[in-house]
């Protein structure tokens, strides 16, 4: 899942680093990015294949956090504020070039890498950072 700059063709955006991204690495572990990399956690375990997996990422506005199953995986400190991508008037709308990508790759155009080989469930998006207690919750629900 991202909402990060990326490369369509006529897109060009704000020179600030920005956006967000949750993806599975090749390695399986999962990597929660800011800005542009500016901020960036990675899990310490990796998400198996074929098996259904409870996966979080948040950020408090001082640390991010990634939680799989429940259970605190990853932590790093970052600060800044997240900044949304902003297309130029010069390319294609604005919303073309910074949707957000639900089981897709943004930075890879026109070509089928990166794109969720699976399914997902109970996809949630808060504009708040999640307590380890309402991860917790939310987890032992599912």
């Amino acid at each position: 899942m991202s909402r990060a700059t990326s490369s369509v063709e006529g897109c060009s955006y704000n020179s600030t680093a920005s956006g967000y991204s949750l993806k599975r690495n090749t390695d399986g572990t999962v990597v929660f990015t800011l800005n542009g990399n500016l901020g960036k956690v990675a899990s310490a375990a990796a998400v198996p294949l074929n098996a259904w997996t409870h996966v979080v990422a948040t950020y408090d506005k001082a640390r991010m956090k990634i939680y799989l199953n429940g259970a605190l995986s990853a932590t790093a400190a970052y600060t800044g504020a997240i900044v949304n991508p902003v297309a130029s008037s010069a390319g294609p709308s604005e919303l073309a070039c910074s949707n957000l990508k639900v089981g897709g790759s943004t930075t890879t155009p026109s070509v089928d890498t990166g794109n969720l080989q699976g399914q997902m469930d109970e996809l949630r998006m808060y504009d708040v950072g999640l307590t380890a207690a309402q991860v917790s919750a939310r987890f032992a629900a599912f």
